[in-house]
């Protein structure tokens, strides 16, 4: 464990004197490697070699020098020690057992076992000698005790033996009718739970199915009612668009209205006093003496026009320009200027009637 109390400094004197140690300790180290022969700086020999060649029988002399390399004593070796030499370990300590003494011929004879003989099983058929059987059986004698013979542990036995058979048989038939009966039980629950599984499929079908009715329903429904009301609204544009009297009409078309009917609507227009008469009287109801004496024509199959007044002559080959087309369509310009004369040829009068045809005499 570390100790809490701060680290104090040795004192000078400690200092000074482990450091002269460790110098002199390195001092011996170097002067061991150097061989403890101080030599001077660069310090070199010279030797005089000579060399005697086969060939000449004239001599060459040389002075050779040598000078011995400069190295730091405190490198590591650079040779590596490739061998083991260390000692042999010592031999191990020697385990002092007592003389075995031999056995004698009885000790062996006491230590012999026969080999079991069996008086009621011989799977392989060998031929079993007497001396075999007589050794097997009772140290040699065949003669068996009554007292052996008669001996109740072997009916104890067997009847223990019965009694164990027929527990282990009842414990078998016990666990296998309760395993069958959890087999059956959660055979039972299985099936239980897929068929309320089953049910509440078709109980949420049941209900998603009216649920989606419903909306389609809805959904008809509002459809329904937003065609009604976009088929009012381009209803009420058209009216809009039309003048009274095409309005007037259209309201009576579609209130299953005759066209005359617009007398009592008040919708009428009176041009003059002549007109007024005309519409104001059936003419039907005056005497026809005077005009069936006249003479007509093979051409001339009615007898009187047929409109007495110019107003309906006027709606039906006159359209007026200032009112709009019925259907909606005034806006668009391939439409534009259909049944309607807004320019007239020179020379021309303008017709107020049906053509009239004259026959050539």
């Amino acid at each position: 464990m570390r100790s809490h109390e701060p680290y104090q400094r040795p004192p000078r004197d400690v200092i000074a004197a482990t450091t002269l140690a460790t110098r002199a300790g390195l001092q011996k180290i170097i002067d061991a490697k150097m061989g403890n022969t101080p030599m001077a700086e660069n310090a070199s020999t010279y030797v005089k070699y000579s060399s005697n060649s086969l060939a000449s029988s004239t001599t060459n002399e040389r002075i050779i020098k040598i000078q011995d390399i400069q190295e730091d004593p405190m490198l590591p070796p650079k040779h590596q020690l490739r061998k083991n030499r260390h000692r042999d370990p010592s031999p191990p300590a020697p385990v002092l057992r007592e003389a075995i003494k031999p056995a004698t011929a009885e000790e062996q004879k006491q230590w012999r076992i026969p080999s079991a003989v069996s008086h009621w099983k011989n799977p392989l058929g060998f031929t079993v000698s007497i001396e075999q059987r007589l050794a097997a059986n009772n140290g040699g004698t065949l003669e068996r005790s009554q007292a052996e013979l008669n001996n109740t542990n072997f009916a104890n036995l067997a009847e223990a033996l019965s009694d164990a058979d027929r527990e282990a048989r009842e414990g078998i038939k016990i666990r296998s009718q309760l395993q069958h009966q959890r087999l059956e039980l959660e055979q039972r629950e299985k099936e239980q739970r897929l068929r309320e599984l089953a049910d509440r499929a078709r109980q949420e079908k049941r209900v998603r199915t009216k649920e989606d009715d419903d909306k389609q329903d809805q959904a008809q429904r509002r459809e329904q009612i937003h065609i009604e009301r976009r088929k009012q609204a381009e209803k009420e544009l058209r009216l809009s668009r039309m003048g009274s009297e095409q309005r007037v009409r259209q309201l009576a078309r579609d209130t299953n209205r005759d066209i005359s009917d617009k007398v009592a609507l008040g919708v009428a227009k009176a041009t003059g006093e002549t007109k007024t008469m005309e519409l104001a009287f059936d003419l039907r109801l005056f005497s026809k003496a005077a005009g069936s004496n006249a003479v007509h024509s093979e051409d001339q199959v009615y007898d009187a026009p047929l409109f007495a007044g110019q107003e309906a002559v006027s709606h039906i080959y006159r359209p007026k320009a200032s009112e709009d087309d019925a259907g909606g369509f005034a806006d668009e310009s391939r439409f534009e200027g259909l049944g309607k004369a807004k320019k007239l040829f020179l020379g021309v009068e303008e017709k107020k009637g049906p053509v009239e045809f004259e026959r050539d005499v």
